[in-house]
């Protein structure tokens, strides 16, 4: 028996495309609707509004709403006029960064992340610091240009509360034998004065 070829080629009509266009899939039905829009939108104001000749109303319209409508009719990268302009507003709006995940890369969770985060400037902190206290350290040792003798430091003795007190009973004790020096010597002078006088 003969076997027969089959084939998985076919044609395709020419017509496939003009599913919901007009004038022969010239224009798609979105598209003529907003440029309908569009020329009223634009046609009105300037044939009303302006008192100009009908020369000049002719001119200005050619000039401003022809191109408009040549655009709208067939619109940007298959999206109509106003679906483009919807597009870049929402663009602006939401606009943000996207990055791709790496394959095989273990990501940290948000947590771990932030307090390693954390450390990192914590360390980075005390590194300055320390720094910052190396470099004053140097600047108090040398003194135009040769190291300062280290000097040893005095130990003070810190009192005791007793020793406080006694310090302290002393002083009141000097404090009132001097009053009562002054004293005597007040009396001694009032003696003398009597004394002269008599």
């Amino acid at each position: 028996m003969e076997e027969r070829e089959i084939s998985n080629i076919y044609a395709i009509p020419a017509n496939y495309t003009d599913s919901g266009k007009l004038f022969g899939g010239l224009l798609e039905i979105r598209n003529a609707v907003e440029t309908g829009l569009l020329m009223a939108l634009m046609g009105y104001p300037e044939l009303m509004m302006f008192h100009m000749s009908l020369r000049m109303r002719i001119v200005m319209m050619t000039l401003t709403m022809l191109p408009v409508a040549v655009l709208a009719m067939m619109g940007i990268d298959g999206d109509s006029l106003f679906q483009y302009i919807s597009h870049m507003i929402r663009f602006i709006v939401h606009k943000r960064i996207l990055h791709f995940r790496r394959i095989g890369y273990r990501y940290e969770q948000s947590g771990k992340g932030k307090k390693k985060k954390q450390s990192k400037e914590k360390k980075n902190n005390r590194q300055a610091n320390e720094g910052r206290q190396k470099r004053q350290r140097s600047s108090k040792e040398y003194v135009n240009g040769r190291k300062k003798k280290h000097e040893p430091r005095k130990k003070v003795q810190k009192k005791s509360s007793r020793a406080r007190q006694a310090g302290a009973t002393e002083r009141r004790k000097v404090q009132r034998h001097k009053e009562d020096e002054r004293r005597e010597n007040r009396k001694y002078q009032r003696q003398r004065r009597q004394v002269r006088k008599a």
